[in-house]
């Protein structure tokens, strides 16, 4: 009785740890999506001066469990029958008897597997803080990052050589984020980097592939760009928590 159980609990076991691996595979690839979705979104929002918020993946965690429910049952059941030979005479009689004994046996497995995918992440609030003096000047925040992508008017320029004031609003014509409108356009868009396709309203909005240099590197610098502290102080100089979501 032993064995099947333990024969079922060693495919479970193996289908769940290759499970686990299929998904740490896919979070791999879901937050690559998730940034380039979020940044692009950002983008278009900065160009239709509308306010946004970067928000940050603090932790990834994927759980599957399994479980393993059965049951085993087994009895006796015994018949009876007596009866007469109608071949022989009234005196000579003979009773017969037989006994019929069984003993089934069931047996049944119940597998369960349950799987949780935990996702926190939290808004980047606050300034980062002053550089110690004599280390150099103080690096770029993330909306830094943000309007310098946008403020770069040609394909030579690169993220650091950019400013990160709003002129941007006012030279979209040459803004590395373009749109298509018309019916035509958005059936068949033009030659863009890919993942930065994002619709809005009765628009298309993309990154051209002429600009795809310039955003890889803001995706990079948007990665390892110093946020501030934790729980960064708001106005005021009160101590203030960034709130953490789970999804």
């Amino acid at each position: 009785m032993k064995l099947p159980f333990a024969a079922v609990y060693l495919v479970l076991n193996g289908c769940t740890t290759a499970h686990v691996h299929w998904d740490a595979v896919q979070m791999r690839e879901q937050v690559v999506d998730y940034y380039n979705d979020e940044i692009m979104d950002n983008l278009v929002r900065a160009v239709n001066g509308q306010p946004f918020v970067h928000v940050d993946v603090t932790g990834l965690q994927a759980i599957a469990t399994t479980k393993l429910a059965g049951s085993a049952g087994g009895g006796e059941t015994q018949t009876h029958t007596t009866g007469t030979n109608p071949a022989m005479t009234v005196a000579g009689i003979v009773s017969t008897f037989s006994r019929v004994v069984t003993r089934p046996f069931t047996f049944s497995v119940s597998p369960e597997r349950d799987e949780n995918l935990i996702i926190n992440s939290v808004p980047v609030i606050g300034a980062v803080p002053d550089p110690t003096p004599g280390c150099g000047q103080k690096p770029p925040n993330v909306y830094e990052l943000y309007l310098r992508f946008l403020n770069i008017t040609t394909t030579e320029e690169t993220l650091s050589e950019s400013t990160t004031d709003l002129c941007y609003l006012t030279h979209l014509r040459i803004c590395p984020v373009q749109k298509v409108c018309t019916l035509n356009e958005r059936l068949s868009p033009p030659p863009h980097v890919a993942g930065t396709l994002k619709g809005r309203g009765d628009c298309l909005y993309y990154i051209p592939v002429c600009y795809q240099a310039q955003y890889l590197q803001l995706f990079r610098a948007l990665l390892t760009a110093k946020r501030p502290p934790s729980g960064g102080a708001p106005p005021g100089g009160a101590p203030g928590v960034v709130p953490t979501f789970t999804l």
